[in-house]
């Protein structure tokens, strides 16, 4: 056999058909191949804060990692997970979302917050 012919590719691979060696692949990437967007809801009304952990965690790319009650909850939950993102309601008892954000960036965590509200701010005074 000459260097020539050493360099072809085999017949049996030249035969094999694409589909056979994409198939085999994941149509979606699995949860641990790529990295999630870690979240954390902190909302008082419990039916809104499991109705969207729901839909989020629908998404490959998101996982929530967890769900406060209130805003003292949100606070220490950011400080204990540190979430990507911090999903926080205006208007929640013991502490108002405002406060705990306030606290929040005292600290300079790497956490986002995204204010959420239906318009009730009577807890935020």
């Amino acid at each position: 056999m000459t260097a020539r012919t050493a360099e072809r590719p085999s017949l049996a691979a030249l035969t094999t058909p694409v589909y056979s060696r994409v198939i085999t692949q994941s149509v979606r990437p699995e949860k641990a191949e790529s990295r999630q967007i870690r979240i954390l809801i902190a909302d008082n009304h419990t039916v809104f804060r499991e109705g969207l952990r729901h839909l989020l965690e629908a998404e490959l790319d998101f996982v929530v990692v967890g769900q406060a009650a209130d805003g003292a909850q949100a606070l220490k939950l950011t400080i204990a997970l540190q979430p990507d993102i911090l999903l926080l309601d205006v208007a929640m008892p013991k502490m108002s979302g405002l406060e705990a954000m306030r606290r929040l960036a005292k600290i300079q965590t790497n956490t986002k917050i995204i204010l959420v509200t239906a318009g009730d701010t009577r807890h935020t005074r």
